[in-house]
């Protein structure tokens, strides 16, 4: 079985929810990798992240998870096996400019209110790239094929740059409460620009880092 759930040096959330929104108590509310809900949801037996990748000589160019194609000499990172010092990369084979410790550092702390009829999601971060470029996604579960949506129906207000020590605070208006079967997803833009509506390519500009769990 893979453990979902993440330990202190991997992502830490703290949810403080009102009204209608996700769940009806916070204990109910997990924050994951999205390594960790891919390879649940796939049901493989080791937890494997389909976004990022690591150096292997012995991998030749191929199809991996999701249909990402990866160059040759790369794999997608073994989250249980892997050295945390390994350096990222894009399917492409562009240096992330981190190493897995970093990319698994990544902490989440966001509330979502609802008061008066206006809905309000406000997040702040901490552990992640420098100046990095990143976005909040609304993943719609209860669709087929999934889609993603920027938080708040804006393509504009979902997207931010951390500060030179890796934080960020982002505040967005939502529409209404998200629904059960949403999720909110952190994407890392690792092409330095904000890609508004879309996440942008899956694997080589866009990697999905963390998510809540949608029911």
């Amino acid at each position: 079985m893979i453990d979902l759930r993440l330990s202190a040096a991997a992502v830490a959330a703290a949810v403080v929810l009102t009204g209608m929104s996700f769940a009806a108590s916070p204990d109910k509310i997990d924050v994951i990798t999205h390594a960790a809900f891919f390879s649940e949801e796939m049901r493989l037996s080791e937890v494997i992240d389909p976004h990022v990748f690591v150096q292997d000589a012995t991998a030749p160019e191929a199809i991996g998870p999701l249909g990402i194609k990866h160059a040759a000499g790369l794999r997608p990172a073994l989250i249980e096996r892997d050295a945390r010092t390994l350096p990222l990369f894009a399917a492409s084979g562009k240096a992330l400019g981190m190493n897995l410790e970093t990319w698994l550092g990544a902490k989440l702390t966001f509330a979502i209110t609802d008061a008066a009829g206006k809905a309000r999601l406000d997040a702040a971060f901490s552990g992640l790239r420098p100046r990095g470029h990143y976005s909040l996604f609304e993943r719609h579960s209860d669709q087929r094929p999934v889609a993603f949506t920027p938080m708040g129906g804006e393509e504009n207000s979902n997207s931010f740059v951390t500060h030179a020590d890796g934080t960020a605070k982002l505040s967005i208006s939502l529409a209404q409460p998200l629904p059960r079967t949403s999720a909110v997803v952190l994407i890392y833009h690792s092409d330095d620009q904000a890609h508004g509506r879309e996440r942008g390519r899956i694997g080589f500009d866009a990697h999905h880092v963390v998510m809540t769990r949608p029911e």
